[in-house]
């Protein structure tokens, strides 16, 4: 298969027919090499993907993971809300899938992102089995390696915190028509498609990745590849410091950090102003779990008062003094401004890196700005901006 030449936004101008008609004759080809599956020893993971839930162990502090394992057909988003329908629970969804379908593992992804959960692929997966005495618990391994490759790798992409632990194998390649060639106009569609998906999810740099290796392969992406792509967001890079200019030619340092384990950035420049440094954060974070006016309110009301009475908002540990409140709206980003005094900026310089708190409740963690920034080049900026 050719790689796309371009992942065109007219796209969308297609016929309606082009695109279901491509989508349709997609599947990701599942892995199966190497997986038993015969009449005696039967593998779950060569049969229709199954939803199952476990505790990890016993007490009201183990928390709860569903494993989702086998192979993704066209039934597995319904058997998906079926199973969502009948839990108490927001479990985390522990992969163990060759692939499958990838139209049903598009809509698989969007479904564990739309109820908020995280995902998570690695091993050995055990479950609590009871209480063997007591000081020792009774466990079942129900896999000892997971892996998540071909369709399983997008359907991994829905959770709003994705892992891969050492332990486990992500993989991808390039998909697959069942034998059938494609064509410009269906293979153009579905790059289209997925680039979207990926845009929505996490980084569309993996379907060039993914578009490297022929469709009869695998390419098991190690970690800190994973990291960088985003597949993995728990560990995002730390960003370094930078000096650029405003319109009017008003110099300014900023550093702008991808936050852990979310779609979010957070942004934070540094501008001179009449009483010396002044601060500030820009945050722009991409959730559909709580609706626009819920986030709205959350910035522009709730922690407020919170700031003010409970918790200050502070940066290196040190409290700052606000120049204004948030403000913005969620389709934009929403912006707190603050001064930098001698202490904060010494302590910044101090460390190798330093915490951004803003002081949010934690009933707010979800949509919390709080951030680790590098202090990487921050010296080198803020000596720039005195000149």
């Amino acid at each position: 298969m050719n790689k796309a030449r371009q992942y065109s936004p007219f796209a969308r101008f297609f016929p309606v027919i082009l695109f279901f008609s491509a989508l349709s004759a997609i599947d990701a080809r599942p892995i199966t090499r190497g997986l038993v599956s015969t009449a005696a020893v039967a593998d779950p993971r060569t049969g229709p993907m199954t939803f199952r839930a476990h505790q990890e162990c016993s007490g009201s502090g183990c928390p709860y993971f569903v494993l989702a394992q086998g192979v993704i057909t066209s039934t597995t988003p319904r058997a998906f809300r079926q199973f969502l329908a009948s839990e108490k629970y927001e479990p985390v969804v522990y992969f163990d899938s060759p692939g499958g379908s990838l139209t049903a593992a598009l809509e698989l992804g969007r479904l564990i992102r739309a109820r908020g959960l995280d995902t998570y692929v690695g091993g050995p997966y055990e479950a609590f089995e009871g209480l063997a005495g007591p000081a020792r618990e009774d466990t079942r391994t129900l896999a000892r390696r997971g892996i998540c490759f071909s369709a399983c790798a997008y359907a991994f992409l829905g959770g709003v915190s994705r892992e891969i632990n050492e332990g486990g194998s992500y993989g991808v390649h390039q998909f697959y028509s069942g034998g059938r060639p494609l064509g410009d106009a269906s293979t153009q569609v579905t790059m289209t498609v997925l680039a979207s998906y990926l845009d929505e999810m996490g980084d569309r740099r993996l379907l060039d990745f993914a578009s490297l290796t022929p469709s009869d392969r695998l390419s098991s992406i190690p970690l800190a590849a994973a990291r960088r792509l985003l597949v993995d967001n728990t560990a995002p890079e730390l960003a370094t410091w930078t000096v650029d200019t405003t319109s009017s030619g008003k110099l300014y340092a900023y550093v702008v950090q991808r936050q852990p384990r979310r779609d979010a950035v957070v942004s934070f420049l540094v501008t001179h102003s009449d009483s010396g440094l002044a601060g500030t954060i820009v945050y722009r974070i991409k959730q559909k779990f709580r609706t626009a006016n819920e986030i709205d309110e959350i910035f522009l009301q709730e922690t407020k008062d919170f700031a003010e009475n409970v918790r200050p908002v502070t940066v290196a540990g040190i409290n700052v003094h606000l120049s204004s409140n948030w403000t913005g709206k969620s389709h934009e980003g929403y912006a707190l401004r603050f001064q930098l005094d001698s202490s904060t900026v010494e302590s910044m310089l101090a460390q190798t890196s330093f915490d951004f708190d803003p002081g949010f409740p934690r009933v707010y963690s979800d949509v919390s700005p709080e951030v680790t920034f590098s202090s990487e080049k921050l010296r080198q900026s803020l000596l720039a901006l005195s000149r």
